[in-house]
């Protein structure tokens, strides 16, 4: 038994020398005291400690919590897909050598002052300058120290050619435009570049993003031939096998097609393209309406990615993180399902035509990819994994589709001739419904928006189709005025705690003399809503192209319950109805039978009454037949007028103040005057009292079967429809009360 703390030693050894030295050797056996291992000491630098890089940093006026971000994006060489840093020191150890020669060039040639507002943002916002060397030697570091400077104080490095200041330097950037499209950039030059969002201009790049595409083109390519399916280069049905991803590949695609029209595609990037067979311009399997619509598409492309913000971001150390591969196609269009809840409610956001909400629905069939196809049950981590990189498609998705809208905004249209056009012709292809639900999807996809009005507008113009349809009398300016009066004074109270809070801040520190003053601001003097949104052109051509929007978005599905509530607050819905609007001849010959055959005045608020206004409001928007128009005529009906009464319009006018009293409390429940508690309440009860004894009389009304269909929809629409057993047990009003609001 060996003692513990020693070693036993096995060695064979040979006695004897020379020609006296054994052959075979003997065992040796030795007891040994068991020596302890020295622990390998690591030298670990305190990054913290005084005179290093990140005191250094802070010193200058670098926030310390973005003391290490700045750090870790100037030393490291690489990003792994999971998130962290490869830190080389020798970057580190030259970024602390260099960084004195920056600061001393920044302060002495640039006269960039200290401070956080100085040098310390351009080191913040481009870490990676610290890397250059600013000396007589070398004239390029120099140059990008000098560019960092005029980004600082600029907001961009477009700089001019012939700039004042710094000609040589404006000369610069022009050369490193034309390096970088010859490909003589090299990729640390290229990274300090881009960290400050210098533009290259509209040569067409290889960047990971350009080889992340290629890479999808060619597994697409390579699905169709192991499927033995047609492929066409052209791009059009992509989408309806492949879903966003596929469209997104289309639409990059069309934009490298526009790049090689325009000479703007570098020499590599045509060769990888000839190689994997590309066919330009010979699309035989197309239609030439198709091609001629794809060669527009590109330019609108074109146009979008020269103003597009998300290509002056920084693109070193990013990882593509949900970039999903080409999933395998589906067997059916996006388009055939109907995607329902993209637009927000009117009171709450802008009813748009939800190309969002369109294309994430998508997501779920085409990133197939991008999460496991497992079973939830068997494969758990699976699921978190799938539904995470879904997640994050859906993050990149709506990026790139704002960036796209801002550049799309930000663009003149009047540089591609005939575009507007164009566009607009598109637009209204949509609201008619002819245009084809994958061609619609990819202009959404581009940031195109079918759909333009924003919640005021889409409200303003509904309004307006409503009096022209029906002769609504529904006024929507005093709720307008008073949630503006109340988001002005929200705002003004705001701002003044800001103020105060800032001078109160700057007294105790002793800077009062530069402390802002705190002074009230008058609320904003603005015209009324409804004249200053009011887009131009006439009312009817506005109802018009309003009415066949909310048309186009109920078909595919993306018109908010939202917007059907108010439209039934209108009245109007029975626009959205084929069978009113696209009426069969045999039916509508019916109603015009009974139309004859009826006594007159035909009873208010009946089917046939209904009918009858439906097609005045037709003939209002000019949708109806000429040879309709003069079977009306024959029977004495009068189209120019509605068939409206002093009931109607009083009917009106108590909706308008309903619309008044929701938009002030958000709800239709009106005070009673037997419930106040304060003065406050008494008096806004005593304001709201005939509107209550009216509503309360129309649900009497409701409750006792007098109350027209029509008009219990639209008190339903906007929530003041009476709950069950509330309008039986409601105690009529006073006398005085009812007198009050019939006078009213």
């Amino acid at each position: 038994m060996v003692p513990p703390g020693t070693q036993l030693i096995f060695r064979f050894e040979r006695r004897g020398d020379g020609w006296a030295e054994e052959i075979l050797p003997h065992l040796v056996v030795e007891q040994r005291p068991l020596e302890p291992k020295k622990k390998r000491v690591y030298s670990r630098p305190d990054p913290w400690k005084e005179g290093s890089l990140e005191c250094y940093l802070v010193d200058l006026g670098v926030p310390p919590e973005d003391v290490d971000r700045v750090v870790t994006q100037a030393v490291a060489w690489r990003v792994t897909p999971g998130g962290r840093s490869l830190i080389d020191r020798r970057r580190r150890s030259r970024v602390e050598r260099n960084v004195r020669l920056v600061v001393e060039h920044l302060e002495l040639e640039c006269k960039v002052p200290f401070g956080p507002k100085g040098i310390a943002a351009i080191l913040a916002r481009c870490p990676e300058i610290m890397l250059c060397k600013p000396t007589t030697n070398d004239r390029w570091d120099r140059r990008a120290v000098e560019l960092g400077a005029y980004l600082l104080r600029h907001g961009h490095c477009n700089v001019p050619e012939d700039w004042v200041e710094n000609p040589e330097l404006g000369l610069w950037v022009k050369r490193q435009r034309i390096a970088r499209a010859a490909g003589q950039l090299s990729d640390e030059r290229l990274s300090i570049l881009q960290s400050m969002g210098f533009a290259f201009g509209e040569v067409a790049q290889l960047t990971e993003e350009w080889e992340h595409r290629f890479d999808q083109l060619v597994d697409w390519m390579l699905w169709h031939n192991e499927n033995q399916q047609p492929f066409s280069w052209l791009g059009v049905d992509w989408g309806a096998r492949g879903g966003i991803t596929a469209r997104e590949l289309a639409l990059w695609t069309t934009l490298q097609r526009e790049y090689r029209d325009r000479g703007l595609l570098p020499g590599e990037a045509l060769s990888r393209f000839e190689a994997i067979g590309v066919q330009w311009d010979n699309a035989a399997d197309s239609t030439p309406a198709e091609r001629r619509w794809m060669a527009w598409f590109g330019r609108l492309l074109h146009l979008i990615e020269r103003h597009n913000p998300l290509l002056h971001q920084p693109r070193r150390n990013q990882v593509l993180q949900g970039r999903p591969k080409m999933g395998r196609p589906r067997g059916s269009t996006n388009a055939a399902r109907g995607v329902g809840g993209g637009a927000d409610a009117p009171d709450a956001g802008a009813p748009s035509s939800g190309e969002l909400a369109t294309v994430e629905e998508n997501l779920g069939g085409s990133l197939a990819a991008a999460g496991d196809e497992s079973d939830d049950e068997e494969h758990p981590a699976a699921v978190r994994r799938g539904s995470a990189a879904v997640a994050a498609a859906r993050l990149r998705l709506q990026e790139e589709m704002g960036a796209r809208r801002a550049a799309l905004a930000a663009a003149d249209l009047r540089a591609e001739p005939g575009l507007r056009f164009w566009l607009e012709r598109q637009r209204r292809r949509w609201r008619k419904q002819e245009l084809p639900s994958e061609l619609a999807l990819m202009l959404q996809l581009s940031g195109v928006q079918l759909d333009s009005y924003s919640a005021v507008e889409w409200r303003a113009v509904a309004h307006t189709a409503a009096a022209l349809l029906q002769g609504s009398e529904i006024s929507w300016d005093p709720s307008s005025q008073a949630a503006q009066r109340q988001r002005a004074q929200q705002a003004q109270q705001q701002q003044q705690a800001v103020q105060e809070a800032a001078w109160q801040q700057a007294q105790d520190s002793g800077d009062a003399a530069d402390a802002p003053v705190a002074s009230p601001l008058p609320p904003p003097q603005r015209p009324s809503p409804a004249a200053q949104l009011q887009p131009a052109g006439s009312a009817r051509l506005r109802a018009a192209r309003w009415v066949q929007t909310q048309q186009a978005l109920l078909a595919e599905g993306k018109l908010s319950q939202a917007q059907l509530c108010y439209m039934a607050f209108l009245g109007i819905t029975w626009v959205l109805s084929e069978e009113v609007v696209l009426m069969p001849e045999p039916a509508w010959q019916g109603w015009c039978a009974q139309l004859e055959a009826a006594p007159r005045p035909l009873q208010r608020h009946g089917e046939l009454w209904e009918w009858l206004q439906h097609q005045r409001g037709l003939h209002a928007l000019g949708w109806l037949p000429a040879r309709r128009q003069r079977a009306l005529a024959a029977l004495q009906v009068d189209l120019s007028t509605f068939d409206r009464s002093p009931e109607d319009s009083e009917w009106d006018r108590q909706l308008t103040q309903l619309l008044a009293f929701k938009a002030e409390h958000g709800h239709c429940r009106l005070p009673p005057a037997a419930a106040a508690t304060d003065a406050a309440a008494a008096a806004a009860a005593r304001r709201w009292a005939p509107l209550a004894a009216w509503l309360a009389e129309q649900h009497r009304c409701a409750a006792a079967g007098r109350l027209p269909p029509p008009r219990a929809a639209q008190l339903a629409a906007i929530g003041a429809a009476p709950a069950a057993g509330a309008a039986a047990a409601t105690p009529p009003p006073p006398p005085a009360a009812a007198a009050t609001a019939q006078a009213g």
